[in-house]
């Protein structure tokens, strides 16, 4: 895969805390969501196996027609378009019917990783390492600096005083926790809103790639502070296949997805800021490569 550069510099001002998935140790928000360039989920259990074709496992009761479950009918939606944009991981989400509208943004742990984002039309491809996470003098992970890398869309960003109508337009990027004070030469940093969600009800989206390791599919409520560990809200996707379509719906992430269950549920009430894919390092699985792209991302649909 063609690449455009490699990143080595640690992300300012971005507070990670991480945890591994098989202990309830502090585990990163990975830097919950930033405000990203200017606007220029499995494997595992859950998903929508019989109603979209190549999808993950399957949700009881939730054919497309509506089954025998009583719940609505789903759809996929239109593919978002990925066009170029700014920043470290160089696009945004172009025009579509879902109001969603975003730059890109990149967040990682202050050490133990490398990432290099490719700049392919139509799709974002990443590859990298992610050191194991050291065990600190009390015996416990070191989650807080090396929680791991991730990358995601703000979905509702748009000109100062535009009102979030503004069409999706490249420019200096903000950084995925950096200040806004730093976001470009002399332009006003792009502002990212709250999005509302409509009718949509999770992303579906497809990872593909020689090497793909853990990967948890994260949203970012608004309201909740982006540093805070108690802002994540995930789904995990520990058995990715290559070229096989992932589903995230809403109503399967909660908070601290990698704990035990009954965790609260994702508030949607309010709208979501951001969505992003996060590559969790963990203690005693040794390094965590990756290489894969990220393509055809749409929203799932109630009808």
């Amino acid at each position: 895969m063609k690449r455009v550069r490699s990143e080595w510099l640690m992300l300012a001002g971005v507070l990670g805390l991480a945890c591994g998935t098989e202990q309830r140790a502090l585990r990163g928000s990975g830097g919950s969501g930033g405000s990203g360039g200017q606007v220029g989920q499995s494997g595992g259990s859950g998903g929508l196996s019989g109603i979209f074709p190549g999808g993950s496992a399957g949700v009881a009761g939730s054919p497309a027609s509506g089954g025998a479950g009583g719940g609505p009918s789903l759809s996929l939606g239109e593919p978002l378009q990925l066009v170029a944009g700014s920043g470290e991981v160089p696009y945004a989400i172009g025009p579509n019917p879902y109001g969603i509208r975003g730059g890109a943004f990149l967040a990682r742990a202050a050490m133990g990783n490398t990432i290099t984002v490719g700049n392919e039309p139509g799709q974002i491809c990443i590859s990298g390492n992610l050191a194991e996470v050291p065990l600190g003098d009390n015996g416990s992970g070191n989650y807080g600096q090396y929680w791991g890398v991730e990358f995601g869309f703000n979905l509702n960003q748009s000109a100062p005083g535009s009102g979030g109508d503004a069409g999706v337009d490249a420019g200096a990027d903000a950084g995925a926790a950096a200040d806004a004070g730093d976001a470009g030469a002399g332009a006003p940093a792009e502002v990212a809103r709250p999005w509302q969600l409509g009718n949509v009800i999770g992303f579906a989206f497809t990872i593909e790639g020689p090497t793909i390791n853990f990967i948890r599919f994260k949203a970012l409520p608004a309201g909740f502070d982006r540093t805070q560990e108690s802002s994540v809200f995930c789904k995990e996707l520990p058995a990715v296949t290559s070229g096989a379509q992932q589903d995230a719906l809403f109503s399967e992430m909660d908070q601290y997805c990698w704990g035990a269950s009954f965790n609260l549920a994702l508030p949607t009430g309010n709208g979501l800021d951001n969505i992003a894919w996060q590559l969790p390092a963990d203690v005693a699985v040794g390094e965590r490569p990756f290489d894969w792209c990220l393509k055809d991302l749409r929203p799932i649909l109630a009808d």
